[in-house]
C-alpha cells in the first residue's frame, strides 16, 4: 500500500473530515517535493529545516504554519511511519 492511501485510511478511522485529509496530505506533499521527493522516512532530520523554511522564507501565517506541523507530526507519530523519531 502507498503512503498515501496508508496516511489517508489511518485519517478516515480517526474520522477526520475530507477536507482535513485534503489539507493535511498537501502539506505532506509539500514537504516530500521540497526535500528532493525522497521517501518520509530518510526525512526525519529535515522536519525542522521545513518548518524554518515556512517561516522565515515563506513567511507564513503562524496558524499555517501549526498546520504544516501538525500534518507531519501525523504522519510520523499516528500514521503510516510509526516508531520514526519526530525531531
Amino acid at each position: 500500500m502507498k503512503l498515501q492511501e496508508q496516511f489517508i485510511n489511518k485519517m478516515k478511522v480517526k474520522n477526520y473530515s475530507d477536507a482535513t485529509i485534503k489539507a493535511y496530505w498537501s502539506w505532506i506533499f509539500k514537504f516530500i517535493k521540497h526535500n528532493g521527493t525522497k521517501h518520509p522516512s530518510e526525512l526525519t532530520g529535515e522536519i525542522n529545516n521545513y518548518i524554518t523554511y515556512l517561516t522565515i522564507v515563506r513567511k507564513l501565517a503562524p496558524k499555517t504554519i501549526k498546520q504544516a506541523g501538525h500534518s507531519i507530526i501525523f504522519l510520523y507519530q499516528k500514521s503510516a511511519l510509526p516508531g520514526y523519531p519526530f525531531y
